[in-house]
């Protein structure tokens, strides 16, 4: 992380050995909570013409995030941010843009109850339970491991046994073009390793914003998830998710910085999506031009290390914001009351790849 960075995100952080530290002088410990941190005394307030200099080359401190999130989203500054995000992103990334393709394998009542997701028990909107049986999960897999496809994402409930997850990876593998991961609970390093075992080779797994107050999971749990599978050989996925109009620039930028320390190779903004009878449904969801404009903050924040900004549900204005990894869905979507038999929303990988291409990403 820049060693100009004032606020120390990275205590609670995992972190890999060859992962590089910041320095112990920063000023505050990120709030696990989403309480917003104090302002350094005297911080010198940068016209954002600066700021984008300083940050389209790889050099980003959270104060930088927090001013860039605070501009109105659809300001002159924010689309020139937005630019100053795609250049970069397209500099740092050779170029190269992937899809995430999500398998959603099961859906049932969660006991956790989280206030945006559709699955929580309290809700009784997810119905009666099922699954996708093996075959079926196998024959998807295979059938979406082609070209521009960089993830194969198997996402389960609590309920789903790992045990048949790690069958269902040791019978596809190896795979051709993209790589395994898993969106499972919260585990231990024995887990990871047997999961790394079995051909996974990613874990999508983040501190959600606000985390322990809009979740059923404390935070430690998560961080603890996040150390484990990075001890157990597994990479680390990490979004700011899920984003409503509520989170404030100072939210926002820790989770962005949290995941950045963690040393996630995938990082990026997932907005919510407002489920009819979910608590956070009156909130509403942010406009594509706020998504656009947390997805070009998280490509700046990234700097050039990390190759990959994914940015969910997907438009247009993601791909031209900083955003080279775009995500098609199928089965259980903890963003919807109805399983998906086909792409949901119908974006499919034709989709992805072209609102990638459009651009100016090589998919494939």
């Amino acid at each position: 992380m820049n060693p100009d960075v004032r606020h120390d995100v990275s205590r609670d952080a995992p972190r890999r050995p060859d992962r590089h530290r910041p320095p112990a002088t920063h000023r505050a410990r990120a709030n696990r909570r989403g309480a917003s941190l104090p302002s350094p005394a005297g911080t010198r307030r940068e016209n954002i013409s600066a700021i984008l200099r300083r940050t389209a080359h790889g050099h980003c401190t959270f104060d930088d995030a927090v001013r860039l999130l605070s501009l109105p989203p659809d300001s002159p500054d924010a689309l020139r941010l937005r630019r100053a995000a795609h250049r970069a992103g397209l500099r740092w990334t050779g170029g190269r843009g992937h899809i995430w393709f999500a398998i959603g394998m099961d859906g049932a009542p969660c006991p956790r109850s989280c206030a945006f997701c559709s699955f929580g028990e309290r809700w009784g909107l997810a119905g009666t339970p099922w699954r996708l049986a093996g075959d079926e999960a196998v024959a998807a897999i295979r059938a979406h491991d082609v070209p521009g496809v960089g993830y194969i994402v198997l996402r389960t409930t609590d309920l789903f046994p790992l045990d048949d997850l790690a069958e269902i990876a040791r019978r596809v593998m190896p795979l051709r073009h993209a790589r395994l991961v898993a969106n499972v609970g919260d585990f231990r390093e024995d887990t990871a390793r047997r999961l790394h075992g079995a051909g996974f080779r990613m874990i999508y797994h983040a501190l959600r914003l606000r985390e322990g107050m809009d979740t059923g999971i404390a935070p430690a749990v998560r961080l603890r998830t996040m150390h484990a599978a990075m001890a157990g050989g597994l990479a680390l996925a990490a979004l700011a998710d899920p984003a409503g109009p509520e989170h404030d620039a100072r939210e926002i930028a820790r989770a962005l910085f949290l995941h950045k320390c963690a040393g996630a190779d995938v990082l990026g903004a997932m907005a919510r999506v407002p489920v009819p009878g979910t608590p956070k449904h009156g909130l509403g969801a942010v406009t594509p031009e706020r998504h656009a404009q947390l997805t070009a903050v998280a490509r700046l924040v990234a700097e050039p290390r990390v190759p990959a900004i994914c940015a969910h549900p997907p438009h247009a204005l993601l791909a031209e914001s900083g955003a080279n990894v775009l995500v098609v869905e199928h089965g259980a979507i903890p963003r919807d009351t109805q399983r998906a038999h086909a792409a949901w929303r119908s974006f499919s990988l034709d989709d992805a790849a072209a609102m990638l291409r459009a651009a100016g990403y090589r998919v494939g």
